[in-house]
């Protein structure tokens, strides 16, 4: 019996060191100089480690595939009638299913609730350790990029670094509120640190996301109505102020950027991928190919149409939105229905952590095209942390 108590132990103890280092790996992808090598391959090597694990730790019993990867094969299957690269298509389509799946099967191999808190808990750690080498590679200046002068940090490009630092805002805020004394203060400090590197990247999109945590946090502080009303509107005034572009401030190109009208024009992408959507209007032109169809492949650097919705919508047609897009509507109304209810009994859990980086990736999924397909770390996380949340219903009974 002693045997078996320390067996499953370490097994558990396993668990989160290949937990640890599959997350790790993914962000390493996206990394300039704390490398791992051979990243791209040893992140499916992790997955199907961590499905081994739980093969051998139940017996061969193993979580059959969830629903999300039903409804993902009916939305994407058909596009690869109308795609002119369908072996890509179809590795991108197992892909997928391999990251969502396997991560289902880890999750719900959990037994406590406190074990499946820590899975996240796993997660937040790996983001602050990234925002902290963001940070080292700022102050060491090797952090800006040398053709914009834009912020990027350990990342590859600023746009990038925006969606890492206002995740890493969250999760900073998180871990502060679990802390005491030095620490506490050291969270506080990183979480400022995150609000500088947001600023820096010269990222609109990520300014407006910042807006909106800020606005959130700052309404969990206020018991009073009347100022969260007002809070709310004049984040929304500051958004519309960033977005649009109004006067300098400062020197830094970055600040610039926000404030100024000048940068990529997106709209060019866009009418581009709503050009090719009308080309393929039912069943998309194949999926996570729609990089074929942008033309303007004198601008270097950009993929898709620099809009993860539109480009699936482009890439699944009107068949694939219905599908996946209306079955998405669904559970992430429920995720935000259940933090509301938490945050009304005072409580700011993991749960609330995982559903707000939900939220900071699927708003930077407005200007990125990496939103519905695992080979990116923002696409990999933003789907890990969905399972993540469905197997919070899954296994303590949620209501949805």
């Amino acid at each position: 019996m002693r045997q078996q108590i320390m067996l499953k132990i370490k097994i558990i103890d396993l668990k989160r060191i290949v937990f640890f280092m599959m997350v790790w790996t993914f962000f390493t992808l996206n990394s300039r100089y704390f490398i791992i090598p051979y990243a791209g391959i040893f992140r499916w090597g992790f997955i199907a480690l961590l499905i081994l694990i739980v093969a051998y730790e139940r017996k061969g019993l193993i979580a059959i595939p969830p629903v999300l990867v039903l409804f993902f094969g009916i939305a994407v299957l058909p596009s690869l009638y109308s795609s002119i690269a369908r072996f890509e298509s179809f590795t991108k389509i197992l892909a997928f299913v391999f990251v969502v799946w396997g991560c289902y099967v880890f999750f719900m191999s959990v037994d406590s609730m406190n074990d499946y808190r820590q899975m996240l808990r796993i997660i937040i750690l790996v983001i602050i350790l990234f925002e902290i080498q963001n940070i080292l590679c700022m102050g060491l200046g090797l952090g800006y990029d040398s053709g914009s002068n834009r912020a990027i940090g350990n990342t590859t490009n600023a746009n990038t670094l925006g969606v890492y630092s206002n995740i890493a805002f969250i999760a900073t805020y998180f871990a502060a509120k679990s802390r005491y004394g030095v620490k506490k203060y050291l969270c506080y400090g990183l979480m400022m640190a995150a609000f500088g590197l947001v600023i820096l990247s010269g990222s609109r999109g990520a300014a407006a996301t910042l807006v909106v945590n800020m606005i959130i946090l700052f309404i969990l502080k206020q018991n009073n109505l009347f100022f969260k009303i007002i809070s709310f509107a004049l984040g929304v005034y500051i958004i519309h102020l960033l977005l649009s572009g109004k006067v300098v401030l400062t020197n830094f190109s970055g600040l610039n950027r926000l404030l100024q009208e000048d940068g990529t024009n997106r709209g060019d992408f866009w009418k581009i991928g709503v050009e090719t959507w009308r080309k393929f209007p039912v069943f998309g032109c194949g999926y996570s190919i729609s990089k074929y169809y942008n033309y303007t492949k004198e601008i270097k650097g950009y993929m898709a149409f620099h809009n993860s919705y539109l480009s699936y919508l482009a890439e699944t047609g009107v068949w694939g939105c219905i599908f996946l897009g209306g079955y998405l509507v669904k559970y992430i109304c429920c995720f935000f229905r259940n933090m509301f209810s938490e945050w009304k009994k005072g409580k700011f859990s993991e749960y609330s952590v995982a559903v707000l980086i939900l939220m900071d990736i699927a708003i930077a999924g407005y200007a990125e095209s990496f939103l519905f397909a695992v080979g990116s770390t923002e696409g990999c996380l933003f789907w890990m942390i969905f399972v993540w949340l469905y197997g919070y219903f899954r296994k303590y009974k949620f209501n949805i």
